[in-house]
């Protein structure tokens, strides 16, 4: 797979999946990316992750913060599967889990997925 779409993500069951499927030098590419974005030190609450989902957001599309409605579809801010597996990958390693890239297309505005998330990291404490 090349460049996945976000509707190509939200078919996937996990990022292993993906890693599979994906070109490997676009893999390396997000890879880099990724660990590039900074785990959030605080633990992850609902507050938090829609603080770093924001601040994700505001750098990838260039908009102010204030600029940004956590209540608007994620799909308003023309993200694409570059921008936003770094994102998740970095989120897996914050709460701990490795989440679905299904959720993006479940919960889509940031402020229902940040509040899933943090349900997500609450399991797994």
């Amino acid at each position: 797979m090349d460049k996945p779409s976000l509707e190509d993500l939200a078919k996937l069951e996990n990022l292993e999946e993906l890693e599979k499927e994906l070109d490997p030098q676009l893999l390396e590419q997000i890879k880099e990316i990724e660990k590039q974005i900074e785990i959030p030190q605080e633990p992850p609450t609902e507050e938090a992750i829609c603080n770093f989902l924001v601040a994700q957001i505001v750098e990838k599309v260039g908009l102010d913060p204030e600029d940004i409605d956590i209540d608007e579809h994620l799909s308003a801010y023309e993200l694409e599967s570059i921008d936003v597996l770094p994102i998740i990958m970095t989120i897996d390693r914050w709460i701990g889990k490795r989440i679905s890239p299904t959720l993006l297309y479940n919960y889509t505005t940031i402020r229902t997925l940040a509040e899933r998330l943090a349900e997500e990291a609450d399991v797994s404490a």
